[in-house]
């Protein structure tokens, strides 16, 4: 079964990794993929990925932007100059949303892996004011996207936060694709009615297998076939979020969790749905 992961990572980066770009392709091409989105928290990936796509005609490898501090934060500028270099998805703030602090207890880091950086950051990015509102640098960022054929990620925003940027791409009626990345880890770690109020056209759901890792344990995988075979039809996309050095090759663990997916009942359609489909769809590719 090919597939597109849409969410993996590669040295160099802030965090050990379990390969750099040239090696992580090289890995995906071998396993059938059909290709991949590199993702580095510390800013663009486009370049990279342009790279390794040249090595790999026969795949198509993208990349995109985080909206961490080391861009500027939620900076239009710099999601229109990543879109113009053929960006595929702009992330929200991951290591530096104030949510990400309150769910996994820093700024730019995790419990199970800290970055190289050094300087700290006295507070996180929000996206809502005092009275629960898109700040303007978030409007301004969706008109960049609106029409371009970006899909634009949640990183790790609250729930709050993902409810008020889906709520404005739709009063808008705003072009631009939503991924709900990894909708049950610690951020935005929604519930299955939050689901149900988001689903709809446009709107895809991430979820990842680093997930149900041990040393995360934000889900598992008996729970993940359950909210896929109770809501088969939704825009589900299947990511490893890989790249993690004591994790092995992400191809490898994306596999493991299709095979753990099929395992627990969900049909080799559907996974084919949300393995290569969806991903390329909330692409545009």
């Amino acid at each position: 079964m090919s597939f597109f992961d849409l969410h993996v990572h590669a040295a160099p980066s802030l965090f050990p990794r379990q390969a750099d770009g040239v090696t992580l392709a090289a890995q995906y091409a071998h396993a059938g993929a059909s290709g991949f989105l590199l993702k580095h928290h510390h800013g663009s990936s486009v370049e990279a990925a342009a790279a390794l796509q040249a090595l790999h005609p026969g795949m198509d490898v993208h990349g995109g932007l985080v909206l961490n501090q080391f861009v500027g934060g939620v900076n239009a500028f710099a999601v229109d100059a990543a879109v113009a270099l053929g960006a595929k998805m702009i992330w929200l703030p991951t290591l530096h949303a104030s949510a990400h602090e309150r769910a996994c207890g820093c700024l730019g880091g995790f419990t199970f892996q800290q970055p190289a950086t050094r300087l700290d950051l006295c507070e996180g990015i929000d996206l809502l004011d005092d009275q629960g509102t898109l700040w303007p640098q978030v409007h301004e960022v969706l008109d960049v996207l609106h029409g371009r054929g970006v899909a634009l990620g949640t990183g790790h925003v609250s729930r709050e936060e993902v409810f008020a940027v889906h709520a404005a791409i739709r009063e808008r009626k705003l072009d631009v694709p939503l991924v709900v990345n990894h909708v049950f880890f610690d951020v935005p770690n929604l519930a299955a009615d939050d689901l149900t109020a988001l689903h709809g056209e446009g709107v895809f759901f991430e979820i990842v297998e680093l997930s149900t890792q041990a040393k995360v344990g934000a889900t598992t995988v008996a729970e993940v076939a359950r909210m896929l075979q109770q809501h088969p039809d939704w825009n589900w996309i299947l990511a490893s979020d890989g790249g993690q050095v004591d994790a092995g090759p992400p191809p490898k663990r994306l596999d493991a969790f299709r095979d753990a997916l099929q395992a627990a009942g969900v049909s080799v359609a559907a996974l084919e749905r949300y393995l290569e489909r969806h991903p390329r769809a909330a692409l545009g590719l």
